[in-house]
């Protein structure tokens, strides 16, 4: 479309950078933490275009989220899928705020994640084989 003089974005390549999804709905769209749901952004469609105006003012200011309290598996997100062995002392260490130190399901990056690198493993293992 070479009539159009705005900036376009990637949504996916903003989501990913940014931790957030996106929900688009026909008179509104919202912009929401990925780990915990909460609405960051809400705007309104434009000649049939959703926009981010400059002037949009955020639902929640980023600050406000320093010291909330979140689940233990969410902190098992922020600092990079460690496992629990390791994620409770470090929470309880540096006083880290949590709602709840149960644990509230197997964590699916965690699990693709070991997938992946047992993959290749066997992968490489079979490579190696095949070259002997």
């Amino acid at each position: 479309m070479p009539q159009i003089k705005k900036s376009l974005i990637s949504v996916s390549q903003f989501m990913i950078d940014n931790n957030v999804y996106l929900e688009f709905y026909s008179s509104f769209f919202s912009m929401k933490d990925e780990a915990m749901g909460r609405v960051l952004l809400q705007g309104k469609p434009k000649n049939c275009l959703y926009i981010f105006l400059t002037s949009m003012t955020p639902i929640n200011h980023p600050q406000t989220y320093l010291s909330q309290r979140a689940p233990l598996d969410v902190w098992h997100c922020r600092v990079g899928h460690p496992s629990y062995q390791i994620i409770r002392p470090l929470v309880s260490k540096f006083s880290l705020p949590t709602s709840s130190n149960k644990i509230l399901g197997v964590c699916l990056t965690y699990q693709k994640e070991k997938v992946i690198a047992f993959l290749f493993l066997v992968l490489n293992q079979s490579l190696i084989i095949l070259l002997n």
